[in-house]
């Protein structure tokens, strides 16, 4: 196992964050709407090939409820088709304050690749951080989805409340 943490800096509030964090998941890990289908990517130059295009693995993602002690969802992620092909990842999603009024969204976790030994070879030398990469991804992914949940919420708020 690897271990990995990630983490993005962002300008809205923790509480604000973190709430929107939860529904992103939930929609991810239920495969609603957007997020039926929902993949990790990695760029075919990461794997030493020209950068022309995505390698894109569908996962099935596992979120339980928000801790109790700790702004953070405990997740687990896996290959939705061959799960013991591909690497699998076993953490939380987190948000931590940062200033007066920021945050920062964290990964943290291991991951675990296929064929022990073999795989971990294969994940040092051939596919050099794939499975990293892959999160690193994710983890501007969720920064965008929150982002535009965030904003979604504003707007519908501005909408009801002051037009007609």
């Amino acid at each position: 196992m690897t271990s990995v943490r990630i983490e993005r800096r962002l300008d809205l509030p923790a509480p604000v964050l973190l709430d929107s964090v939860g529904y992103v998941l939930r929609a991810i890990g239920s495969q609603e709407g957007p997020w039926k289908d929902f993949s990790f990517r990695v760029a075919l130059a990461d794997v030493g090939f020209a950068d022309v295009g995505y390698i894109v693995v569908p996962i099935t993602l596992g979120a339980g409820p928000r801790s109790t002690e700790a702004n953070q969802y405990p997740v687990s992620v896996a290959a939705a088709r061959h799960p013991d092909s591909f690497p699998h990842f076993d953490g939380a999603v987190g948000v931590d304050t940062s200033g007066t009024s920021g945050s920062v969204l964290w990964i943290a976790g291991e991951y675990g690749v296929p064929a022990n030994v073999v795989g971990a070879f294969v994940d040092s030398t051939l596919f050099r951080g794939v499975a990293q990469r892959s999160l690193e991804n994710f983890a501007d992914d969720l920064v965008s989805a929150c982002r535009a949940h965030v904003e979604k919420q504003e707007a519908d708020y501005i909408r009801y409340h002051f037009v007609g």
